[in-house]
């Protein structure tokens, strides 16, 4: 009988560290999919050809676990190409959980490039032992059509001083906000990208309050969560009675 116990509990125990290693294994092959990338924006927009354009790129680990050694790489198509090939790949190191990271690519646009779509794909991975994941992003070329998808909200509206007296002079600010949460969109079977343009951003006054303040000009394009504050100043009149 004792010739028969410990054969049985050595496959037992082997089988035992084979169960427990598999989902080890299983993370370090997939960690790569715990990144995200996303394009924030570029500049200029639309992407002027024969000129170069800067794009910034945010890759986030969205795990529980730290991303030990994240790389980014970029492959763009034509018209578009890198300003040198030496600039393709960046390293960011570690990553912590719930944290990103942001890179500039200057990209150039071909001279014999044609009004319309320029595109690059985004290979990025947790470690050199990972698989690399790829994300396609799109940027108008030579188009002054605007035709993206954003969304522009508004919030966080601070006066100063919080209370206004007859004849008080202070200043309101308040963000605007491009609220889309992806970079794309699918529209009757057609992908829209989602930036967001402010071309401009006026505050009106009343009889009793006066507007200082020059209308704000929007300056390029809003990205996905990104946000611009805007303040004006504004003149209460003497004659305003107590109220809101």
């Amino acid at each position: 009988m004792k010739n028969y116990k410990r054969p049985i509990g050595i496959l037992v125990l082997l089988m035992v560290l084979f169960v427990a290693l598999a989902p080890i294994l299983a993370g370090a092959e997939s960690s790569s999919s715990t990144l995200r990338a996303d394009l924030l924006r570029y500049d200029p927009y639309p992407a002027e050809i024969g000129a170069y354009v800067d794009a910034w790129i945010k890759i986030e680990n969205f795990a529980a676990g730290t991303a030990e050694d994240v790389t980014i790489k970029i492959e763009p198509d034509y018209p578009l190409s890198l300003d040198s090939e030496s600039n393709a790949m960046e390293n960011f190191g570690i990553l912590p959980p719930d944290r990103a990271a942001i890179h500039e690519y200057r990209l150039y646009v071909d001279d014999g490039a044609k009004a319309g779509t320029g595109s690059f794909d985004i290979l990025y991975r947790s470690s050199d032992e990972s698989s690399w994941q790829e994300s396609t992003f799109n940027i108008k070329v030579g188009s002054t059509t605007f035709d993206s998808k954003g969304t522009v909200g508004l919030s966080n509206i601070i006066a100063s001083p919080e209370v206004f007296m007859p004849g008080d002079e202070g200043s309101v600010s308040f963000t605007l906000k491009n609220t889309a949460q992806q970079s794309t969109i699918l529209i009757d079977d057609v992908n829209y990208d989602t930036f967001a343009r402010v071309q401009s951003a006026t505050l009106i006054g009343t009889d009793m309050i006066t507007v200082t303040s020059q209308p704000y000009e929007g300056k390029g394009v809003l990205g996905p969560g990104d946000f611009v504050q805007v303040t004006y100043n504004i003149k209460v009149s003497d004659s305003i009675e107590d109220g809101t």
